[in-house]
Parts: structure tokens; sequence; C-alpha cells
């Protein structure tokens, strides 16, 4: 007969102690664990590509020119229908400001109408020109400005430089005058008709006003204060440089017309009444 095991007996502190760690299992039997993929670091996982950026909008509404200043700026985008005198003289009322003028050409022939010549005295007139009232409107139209490609006659006369150019004589044209028709037509011993004088030229109804001859101290909130009293107004716009000048906008040619009535020959001050015309078209 086998004698039985007798236990250890343990006493109260070993009976507190934790129990043994289990040791590590091994591998399967049969074969090694599968190991799982690696991922690769942060910094060497490629970076998803930036959606690609808006183009920026562009600055000016004319494209850039890259003709060198000149004395002579050449202005085009004008209104075809205004007449060459007056088109000469607003020109002339607006670019004054910026140095003394030697000529304004512009022409009325269908290849050249809408567009004119400045010429300044200096180049930092026409370039202070140019720089300022690119895109300003004229005739409810923006204008475009670019130094001139030729040299203007007066400067290259001034500078020693010019050349006449060949012209081709034109075939005369021979008209009748007015008076000798009217005798043809009525007959023989007939009496000329005295020539009727001329009426002023009126602008024909536009939604947009000039008004000319402000006072001095005039500023556009107090003519925006006193034009928007009326229905149909938009906004005041003054001439830079010409503090007697400016261009007030409304809906429509009508509420335009029931505006200039109402406040054309208005005393805007004690010594000067509002002049409120038409603008051009």
């Amino acid at each position: 007969m086998s004698t039985p095991l007798l236990e250890t007996p343990t006493t109260f502190a070993e009976s507190q102690l934790p129990p043994p760690p289990m040791p590590p299992m091994g591998p399967p039997m049969g074969g090694s664990m599968p190991l799982l993929p690696s991922m690769p670091p942060m910094h060497h996982m490629p970076l998803m590509p930036a959606p690609p950026l808006a183009p920026p909008e562009p600055v000016s509404q004319f494209p850039p020119d890259n003709t060198p200043p000149s004395h002579t700026i050449y202005v085009s985008n004008l209104e075809e229908k205004v007449p060459e005198k007056e088109l000469k003289t607003d020109l002339e009322a607006m670019f004054t400001q910026f140095g003394k003028i030697l000529r304004i050409v512009a022409m009325n022939s269908l290849k050249r109408r809408g567009q004119a010549f400045i010429v300044f005295d200096t180049v930092e007139s026409a370039t202070s020109a140019l720089n300022t009232m690119q895109g300003f409107p004229l005739y409810d139209k923006p204008m475009r400005i670019r130094f001139s490609k030729n040299m203007s006659d007066l400067i290259a006369k001034r500078q020693g430089t010019y050349v006449a150019r060949e012209k081709k004589p034109l075939p005369p044209i021979v008209k009748p005058e007015k008076s000798q028709e009217v005798a043809v037509a009525a007959g023989p011993g007939a009496k000329p008709a005295a020539a009727k004088p001329r009426a002023p030229e009126v602008a024909p109804p536009h939604n947009i006003l000039l008004l000319t001859g402000l006072p001095e101290g005039v500023t556009e909130a107090q003519l925006d204060w006193l034009f928007r009293q009326h229905h149909g107004f938009r906004e005041v716009k003054m001439v830079p440089g010409r503090p007697d000048l400016a261009f007030v906008e409304y809906a429509t040619e009508h509420l335009a017309s029931e505006a200039r009535r109402a406040l054309n020959g208005h005393a805007i001050t004690e010594t000067h009444q509002l002049n409120v015309a038409f603008a051009r078209k």
C-alpha cells in the first residue's frame, strides 16, 4: 500500500500572496502563428493632392498694354453718336485737370468714330490722365485709354524730328450753294430766301442727367440727398477734378425727366441755381 502524500501546511501570510503568473503559450502545433502586416510610418504615407485653386479675378476689365508712355493718349470706346465738336469740348473739360492739353483729335468718319487722341504738354500729365481716368464712364460707356503708338506732329516738331507726310490730293467736289438752288427752283428774278437761324441743340431724354456749373463746396452727399427725393433715383457720380460737373442716374427716362423738371433752376445756394440737362446718349 502506498503512503498518501501530505499537503504542506501554509501560513496565513503565504495564503495572501497572488498566484504565480501563467507561462507563455507556445505556437500552435503544426506551424507558426501568422504575423499581422505592419503599417507604414505616418511621415512615409502619401499625401492627397490639394484641389486646384480658382484663378484670381482680373483687376481691370481691359487687358494690359505694353506701349511705352508718351505725350499722347488714345481714348476709345466712346459714344459714336456724339458730334465731333461736342466730344472735343467734353474731353477737354474732363482731362484738362491733369495738365496742359496741346491738341485733341476726334473725327466723325465711319472708321474713326468713337475714338480720340489727346496730346499733353508733358509725359507725366498723360500718364496721370491714363491712370486716373481708365474705365471712367463717359456717355454711359467706360473709356478705354492707352498710350499712342505714334508720336504727335506737335511733339515731333518740338523735338526736331518731324517729317512731313505725303498726302494724295483729293478730287475737288463742287456743290452749288443753297441760295442758288432756291433761286433756280423759284425761277428767274426770284429773291433767295433768308436763312433761318438754327435753334440750339437739345439732348433727347435720357435716364442720366448732367449737372453743370455747380458752385464750389457742393458735395456728392448733398446732391444725393437732393435728387434722392424723386422716384427712380439710383446714384450720383461727380467727375474727378471737376467739382462743377456731376451725373445723376435714374431708373427710366420718364423718372429722370420728372426730376429734371422739378430741380432745373433750383436754388442750391443763395447765388447759384442748378443747371440740369439730359446727358448725351
